[in-house]
């Protein structure tokens, strides 16, 4: 019987789960990842980092971890509000091929609540909330710039990490050539279907045992739309992302028409009275 996330470790904290231990800062866990996609660069020969995790590669990551399903069952994110804050949160962190989940902040909460069009005492209860669970969401690290108390300074979503890395290392082995290796069809549809359950299965899956690990998870889709794969899926969730702006950015539109009509009629008020 497969199982997912079935890697060991004598660190402290979840099994293989990089900025989730309490022995090693998240300094160390940055060095550690960038150590991992060197090994899966190096394993590929002569692929850069924007080949084995571009832009596209990255979507199918971070599209189902941001998926309100996930950020509901998997995460506990059930207000709208939240959840946008989370997926800003991770498309920041994987915005880049070596981003691999970790989040340089240079302005420290209140740059980054603007940047992330939420304001700074909001963005740190949220970290603060999501770093105190079991296991947690997020991983912070500080630094002392100056005589003032420490300022934010590297965010880390630790799972993105794991599965940035997995995603890596997997499509290395299959662009290797590598004999029985799962492909890139395959690759995909785990992410898909292994996201939102949590941790990634190891990165050397054969091509049979990814057929195995599939099986349960394809048996279970009953609907057209569950049973998209691949570049039919990525479409799809393109589509709904677009029209998730569309609507976001009506809803702006016709706040700010309420708002300027209530103060015409406050205006007109004050005059009349």
């Amino acid at each position: 019987m497969l199982t997912v996330g079935c890697c060991t470790s004598s660190r402290v904290g979840h099994p293989c789960l990089i900025g989730m231990d309490s022995d090693f800062t998240i300094w160390e866990h940055q060095a550690d990842a960038n150590r991992r996609l060197q090994q899966a660069l190096n394993l590929s020969g002569h692929l850069n980092a924007g080949e084995l995790l571009g832009a596209n590669t990255r979507a199918h990551v971070t599209r189902p971890m941001t998926a309100p399903e996930t950020a509901t069952s998997l995460f506990g994110l059930r207000q709208t509000s939240t959840h946008r804050l989370w997926r800003a949160l991770v498309k920041r962190c994987a915005d880049s091929p070596r981003a691999l989940g970790f989040l340089r902040v240079d302005g420290g909460l209140r740059g980054l609540g603007a940047e992330l069009g939420v304001d700074h005492t909001t963005l740190s209860r949220s970290l603060k909330a999501w770093e105190t669970r079991h296991p947690p969401l997020v991983a912070t690290g500080y630094e002392q710039r100056s005589r003032a108390r420490e300022s934010l300074a590297l965010i880390q979503i630790p799972l993105l990490t794991e599965w940035l890395l997995w995603t890596a290392d997997a499509r290395a082995r299959w662009l290797s050539h590598l004999p029985g290796v799962a492909g890139d069809r395959q690759i995909v549809d785990i992410q898909r279907a292994y996201i939102p359950r949590g941790m990634p299965p190891s990165s050397d899956i054969t091509w049979q045992a990814a057929v195995e690990l599939l099986r349960p998870a394809s048996g279970t889709t009953d609907h057209n739309e569950d049973a998209l794969t691949g570049i039919d899926l990525l479409n799809r969730q393109r589509l709904q992302d677009r029209l998730d702006r569309l609507r976001e950015k009506r809803r702006a539109r016709f706040g700010k028409i309420r708002r300027e009509r209530y103060e015409e009629r406050e205006a007109r008020r004050r005059v009349s009275a």
